[in-house]
């Protein structure tokens, strides 16, 4: 005869601190080129400053980057403003916007699987003169933190996401959000439904995917961008829910002869 027998260990309390953006807005802003140029615009150099701090550590996790870049057409006609992100000089994802004249235009860059000094790098040109770029930031963000070795016989019983915040918020350039993605819980390789506030759940983790993933970055626009235009807004900018405070007691079920 076979016997479940649950053993729940003590409660464990994550808790993730995201230092300040990284935000610049140039005094004088600089004309685009019509052609790609050689060397990018835009080259940040992640250090161990940008990183989130997490009060336990976990056994492995993923730094995602988020690079947000904005600018205006000045001149009379519509424009296309184009881009190309790129990781230690290797080109990731390239795309382009059209801006309507007089419009300000903003990219959402987001690197997955960066690590400290890692560039992360963005072209900018335009089909015409008359565009412009004044502003750019950076913000390191945290997925798949995966707290032990997967056994599949260990669940989290609850994991309990006690706080979640809205990231980065950007405050240069009469900046705006466009949207924030939610926060996307695991179970199995499985996302849970979307949260944006604390919530329950009751998690088995894998390597894989760990207890969560973010949205932008991970599971949609993984070294992508996205673009947004503007009359008003620079940045008009995407952004994640991501979690400040998880507690989980941990469940290990043995089976017993």
């Amino acid at each position: 005869m076979t016997r479940i027998t649950p053993a729940y260990g003590s409660k464990k309390v994550l808790e993730i601190t995201y230092p300040t953006p990284f935000e610049e807005l140039l005094a004088t802003p600089e004309p685009l080129p019509t052609v790609e140029p050689e060397f990018p615009q835009v080259d940040y150099l992640i250090t161990a400053s940008d990183l989130p701090t997490l009060s336990l550590k976990p056994y492995s996790l993923v730094y995602v980057g988020c690079l947000y870049a904005g600018g205006k057409n000045t001149s009379a006609g519509a424009l296309t403003v184009y881009w190309r992100m790129l990781k230690n000089a290797v080109s990731v994802a390239t795309g382009s916007i059209s801006v309507s004249a007089g419009y300000y235009w903003t990219v959402s860059c987001f690197f997955f699987g960066i690590q400290p000094s890692d560039h992360l790098q963005l072209s900018l040109w335009a089909s015409a003169l008359g565009a412009n770029w004044d502003y750019y930031a950076v913000a390191v963000e945290v997925t798949r933190v995966l707290m032990y070795y997967p056994y599949d016989k260990d669940v989290f019983k609850p994991c309990n996401f006690v706080s979640i915040t809205a990231h980065p918020t950007l405050t240069l350039g009469n900046p705006v959000v466009y949207s924030t993605a939610v926060l996307l819980p695991q179970h199995v390789d499985v996302d849970l439904p979307g949260i944006s506030a604390p919530k329950n759940y009751d998690i088995l983790a894998s390597k894989a995917m760990g207890l969560f993933r973010t949205n932008y970055g991970d599971a949609t626009s993984a070294n992508s961008g996205l673009s947004n235009t503007s009359s008003t807004y620079r940045p008009y900018y995407r952004r994640n829910y991501v979690p400040t405070k998880i507690e989980m007691r941990q469940l290990k079920i043995d089976k017993m002869v």
